[in-house]
């Protein structure tokens, strides 16, 4: 089984760089160069992993981890900045991101932190339909 990373950052060259580095270990990788371009990806893909940038050029990586927790829920993102505080870190952590790494980052480490988020996206049971207690009433089958 493939899984899907989806890369968030406006340079190029670190896209580039991580494109490559995730398609040698095996990995699907959809690049996205800004916040919107992000966001219209994955309301028509699901991706296993989100690698986004903190800071990018039309909005913050955050409100991308916000809105993924909402469409996406059991995607795994990993904060990538330049710009880390402790107050961004503790942020991203509450807003769901699985880890936050800072530039320049050890590519092993990254590499292991998506592994780590895939591991844990496959031990953790999906979590339920939005309506899935009406759905079983409809069917008959909530007593």
């Amino acid at each position: 089984m493939t899984h899907r990373v989806l890369v968030v950052d406006d340079e190029k060259t670190l896209r580039h760089f991580l494109r490559l580095n995730l398609q040698e270990q095996g990995y699907e990788v959809t690049e996205a160069a800004d916040g919107q371009m992000a966001l219209n990806l994955i309301e028509q893909q699901h991706f296993a992993v989100a690698l986004v940038d903190l800071r990018l050029t039309d909005m913050g990586g955050l409100e991308i981890v916000r809105r993924l927790r909402q469409v996406a829920p059991t995607t795994s993102v990993i904060i990538l900045t330049a710009y880390a505080t402790l107050d961004s870190a503790v942020e991203a952590l509450r807003q769901g991101a699985h880890d936050y790494l800072t530039k320049p980052f050890n590519t092993s480490e990254l590499l292991a932190s998506v592994a780590d988020g895939i591991s844990r996206q496959l031990a953790e049971p999906p979590p339920p339909a939005k309506n899935s207690e009406a759905v079983l009433e409809i069917k008959g089958l909530k007593t």
